[in-house]
């Protein structure tokens, strides 16, 4: 049977990975929204004609892929701290029960 530090531990664990996720997906947003700008933006003023149009779409499209990335990210943070306080709420309850009813079999 699980200890209750055990239970506190992997819950702690599992919100630090969430915690890791959202510090990529932010990385994601930061890199699609400042530097596909700023490289997209650079890119444009000195490149012209149907190809330039061309790559300007693709890299849109690349920043739209990413932030998406970045999306998926937070909602599979998200549920990964919903799923871990579910987890942690019934261990906790269990690991309560299991000691209630050890006293009572005494």
């Amino acid at each position: 049977m699980a200890t209750y530090s055990s239970i506190k531990f992997d819950f702690a664990k599992a919100k630090q990975e969430a915690a890791r996720l959202e510090n990529a997906a932010d990385e994601l947003k930061k890199i699609a929204n400042s530097s596909m700008d700023s490289a997209l933006g650079t890119l444009s003023s000195g490149w012209k004609g149907e190809s330039a149009d061309l790559y300007m779409k693709k890299g849109a499209g690349v920043k739209e892929d990413l932030i998406s990335t970045a999306n998926d990210l937070y909602a599979v943070a998200n549920s990964i701290r919903k799923t871990a306080q579910r987890i942690y709420n019934a261990e906790m309850e269990a690991k309560r029960l299991a000691e209630e009813i050890a006293r009572k079999s005494k």
